[in-house]
């Protein structure tokens, strides 16, 4: 999820940025600025936007890597923006079913060719991790949920062990066993057993501004 911050850097080291000019050219905090350099904050589409026209690139590229890396364009058109259906905890656990011609709400959102993904936005408290400076998932934001990608160690999955709700948690492979780990040290460690569904895995998380 945060391999774009590594075209982040690349970027503003080769247009000689630091990250105090690129907030002072998008219009927000110096500490806005390192949440997304360090991968803990993933900027909302219209900073995207702003962000990838001032290092002179396509919007997609910088979050996916899969577009033209210089673009002229100060900002893409609406073709180019998928718009990802909103469900709520309940309708994620059955996303594989048929939801195209139902009565969503939409986030619009750059993403890869050929991948259905989900938005969901998030509740509570247990992804959220104690230091700021750490990966975090606030209440309000949203997170992309790929339901096609398989997990590997380290990735942020959606999980659930029954047809009532999911969990949001880390994926954790150690010892030969796999556990689901929240952020929030309050919230217990689950080792992942076979009545536990894994339902797909974060691959951006959206902080509406």
């Amino acid at each position: 999820m945060n391999n774009w911050t590594g075209r982040l850097k690349a970027k503003m080291q080769e247009l000689g940025f630091t990250q105090e000019d690129l907030a002072n050219k998008l219009g927000v905090t110096r500490s806005a600025v390192a949440h997304y350099v360090q991968g803990t904050r993933h900027p909302p589409i219209k900073q995207v936007i702003k962000l990838a026209s001032i290092l002179q690139v396509d919007p997609a590229w910088l979050q996916f890597g899969k577009a033209q890396e210089t673009t002229t364009q100060s900002h893409r058109s609406k073709k180019d923006v998928n718009r990802i259906p909103i469900l709520d905890w309940h309708q994620v656990i059955d996303f594989q079913s048929d939801y195209a011609n139902a009565k969503y709400e939409y986030l619009d959102y750059f993403n890869r060719n050929q991948i259905e993904c989900v938005a969901l936005l998030v509740k509570g408290d247990s992804m959220v991790a104690p230091m700021s400076q750490s990966m975090s998932f606030p209440q309000g934001s949203y997170i992309i949920l790929d339901p096609n990608k398989m997990p590997i160690n380290g990735n942020y999955v959606l999980a659930s062990s029954s047809k009532k709700d999911a969990i949001l948690r880390q994926y954790i492979e150690e010892g030969g066993d796999v556990y689901l780990k929240p952020l929030n040290p309050q919230y217990p460690l689950l080792q992942l057993e076979r009545k536990i569904k894994i339902l797909g895995v974060v691959v951006a998380n959206i902080i509406i501004l």
